[in-house]
């Protein structure tokens, strides 16, 4: 249906977004595509896959189109007027996606800058803010903290557990989908045992063994809190008409002939990104960044989630962004531009890091550093590789590196005292916080770390 309406053999298509499947085709095929709040269009008459995730959803080729379906669709029209008051950029979820999708993700904050706003009738700026996602997520929604995974640790700092939230939110979302997926269909896949794909096949035994380990009602009880608390913790973040600004995907659309490793890591990251509509059940709606018709750069997506029950706003608001797009130079030029030695190493070293590939991130990263022994940002992204890795006094050598050139740096400290902690060196590790809350008194993970290690001295 994605592919109908890019090649522009019909004007929008409709479709079922459990976990992504109207998003992802959007942000791949370049056009706009809507998951509204959740619930907001019966899906009383679809076959269900995942109750409390299954969502109707369309796609279009522009944004106006994509409004005037979401007026039919819903029953309600929609205001030329709306504008958000402010627009969040969630920070940390940039560092999963390659850099064609963080150029993407710039062009559309500018778009923002030029959609005209008047506040009690005087010209206005729009507001930009931005926040650590992961770190809120796992703050404001306690019930996360069962589905993250430390691998091969037995616990791990608060500054460590706060970065696992968006992939503890996916391995939730996940274990929803399986449980109420087997429930609704197992019984048919083991009475008519159809011949199914290798991917789909092993989806379906997946579903089935965590059905079998999870009690129906206890499973119920855990997702019912979890759903609840996502829900009100972006309803908290996004009110007053503020929007979350974000990839729709971590990477264009892979390569045809792509591994199936790679292809299963890509997927895996982009679950994290879209979790977020999905488990909370705010409405979300994804926007084509312009690309060149000269270059060949593939389609890129950002979304704009929005409150609960904001869906006009979402979709006024794409609609504007539309208009102001035409008028800018696409994206992809952006990405032609050239760069220094250092930064595509930098850069390379990114992408890597987003990808789960920490080692070669460490070398590409040892790249930059060779060409520019002065960029602080390359010491502080191989460190977090090295911590990725448990390779803590790599982690150290680097800390140290970048806070010789920059003695305020925060990430540097935050990444040292972790180091520090993992290797059960707590006053060291306390040093490093404390430095933090003398440049931002109100960090509240050096505030927790502090806590966390002054119990470990006493214990010790």
């Amino acid at each position: 249906a994605g592919k109908g309406c890019q090649v522009g053999n019909v004007d929008f298509a409709l479709g079922c977004d459990t976990v992504g499947n109207v998003r992802i085709p959007s942000a791949y095929c370049g056009l706009y595509g809507f998951r509204p709040t959740s619930k907001k269009v019966s899906t009383r008459w679809m076959i269900p896959s995942a109750v409390q995730l299954d969502s109707i959803a369309w796609c279009a080729q522009s944004a106006s189109t994509l409004r005037a379906v979401g007026e039919v669709v819903t029953g309600h029209g929609v205001s030329r007027s709306l504008k958000p008051t402010k627009v969040i950029v969630a920070e940390d979820v940039l560092a999963l996606c390659s850099e064609d999708v963080r150029t993407g993700i710039k062009f559309l904050k500018n778009a923002f800058k030029k959609i005209p706003l008047t506040r009690s009738g005087v010209k206005a700026d729009m507001e930009f803010t931005t926040v650590n996602l992961s770190a809120f997520l796992y703050k404001k929604c306690p019930s996360l903290k069962p589905f993250i995974v430390l691998k091969g640790q037995q616990e791990a700092p608060e500054t460590v557990l706060q970065t696992k939230a968006l992939e503890a939110l996916k391995e939730a979302m996940q274990g929803i989908q399986m449980f109420e997926f087997w429930k609704n269909h197992g019984h048919w896949l083991q009475e008519v045992s159809p011949k199914l794909g290798d991917l789909t096949a092993d989806t379906a035994r997946a579903s089935q063994a965590f059905y079998t380990e999870n009690t129906p009602a206890k499973f119920a009880e855990v997702t019912k809190e979890l759903l609840m608390e996502v829900h009100m913790a972006m309803a908290d973040l996004l009110k007053n008409s503020a929007v979350l600004l974000f990839p729709t995907t971590t990477t264009a659309a892979p390569p045809v002939r792509s591994s199936r490793d790679f292809l299963l890591q890509t997927h895996s990251q982009c679950l994290q990104l879209l979790s977020i509509a999905s488990v909370s059940g705010a409405p979300q709606v994804t926007i084509p960044v312009p690309s060149d018709s000269k270059t060949k750069h593939p389609p890129i997506g950002a979304s704009l989630l929005g409150c609960p029950n904001e869906d006009a706003l979402l979709l006024n608001t794409a609609a504007l962004l539309e208009t102001v797009m035409q008028t800018m130079e696409p994206a992809s030029q952006a990405v032609e531009k050239k760069l220094s030695p250092a930064e595509v190493a930098k850069d390379k070293g990114n992408k890597a890091i987003s990808q789960g590939n920490y080692k070669e991130a460490c070398e590409h990263y040892g790249r930059a550093i060779r060409a520019d022994k002065k960029m602080v940002s390359a010491f502080n992204n191989r460190a977090l590789a090295y911590l990725k890795l448990n390779e803590y006094p790599q982690v150290e050598q680097d800390c140290n590196s970048a806070l010789k050139l920059d003695p305020r740096n925060v990430k540097a400290l935050l990444r040292r005292g972790t180091a520090h902690a993992m290797q059960s060196m707590y006053n060291e590790a306390l040093n490093d916080f404390d430095a933090v809350l003398k440049l931002e008194p109100k960090n509240k993970e050096a505030m927790e770390e502090i806590a966390r290690m002054r119990k470990m001295v006493n214990s010790s």
